[in-house]
C-alpha cells in the first residue's frame, strides 16, 4: 500500500499501516494524517481455568505487560495503550476507568505466586495481530 501511494498509484490509503506511518510522514510529497482509532488489542483471559480464575493472577498478568512498550515497538508509537475493550472514540468508552502501570515487580511478587507454565499458546484472530500475540506471550512466559 504505501509503495503505491508514493507512487502516485493511489491517491489515499486507510487506515495506514504503523510501520510504513513514519517513513510516509517524512515524505514531502505525502500528506499524512492522524486521528483516533477505534481497534483496541486485547487479550482474553478464561476466568473458568486455574490459574485464571484468581483475580490475582489476571491482575499479576496485567501489571506484567508493558504496554507503552508495545505501543513503541509493535505500533511504532502510533497508539495508545487500552484500558478497555472500547476504545475511546466510543460512544460507550468509559472515561473514569484506571490503567493497569507497568510493574514486573509487583507482578512477580503478587500473592498468587508465580504463574505456572501454563500459557504457552496464544492465539491471534488476524494475522496483522500475529506479533502481539508473540509478545504477549513471552510476558506470559516470564512469569513462569
Amino acid at each position: 500500500m504505501n509503495m503505491a501511494l508514493q507512487s502516485g498509484q493511489v491517491d489515499i490509503i486507510n487506515p495506514v499501516p504503523p510501520q510504513f506511518a513514519g517513513m510516509l510522514k517524512n515524505n514531502a510529497n505525502v500528506n499524512l494524517k492522524q486521528s483516533p482509532g477505534a481497534a483496541v488489542f486485547w487479550w482474553i483471559l478464561i476466568r473458568k481455568v486455574k490459574p485464571l480464575s484468581d483475580v490475582r493472577v489476571r491482575q499479576a498478568l496485567n501489571f506484567a505487560t508493558d504496554q507503552q512498550a508495545l505501543v513503541k515497538a509493535l505500533m511504532f508509537g502510533y497508539a495508545q495503550p487500552a484500558n478497555s475493550s472500547l476504545a475511546p472514540v466510543d460512544a460507550n468508552y468509559d472515561k473514569s476507568l484506571k490503567d493497569y502501570p507497568y510493574d514486573a515487580e509487583s507482578q512477580r511478587t503478587a500473592e498468587s505466586g508465580r504463574l505456572p507454565g501454563w500459557l504457552q499458546h496464544v492465539d491471534a484472530v488476524q494475522a496483522p495481530d500475529a506479533r502481539t500475540a508473540q509478545v504477549l506471550q513471552g510476558y506470559g512466559r516470564k512469569s513462569a
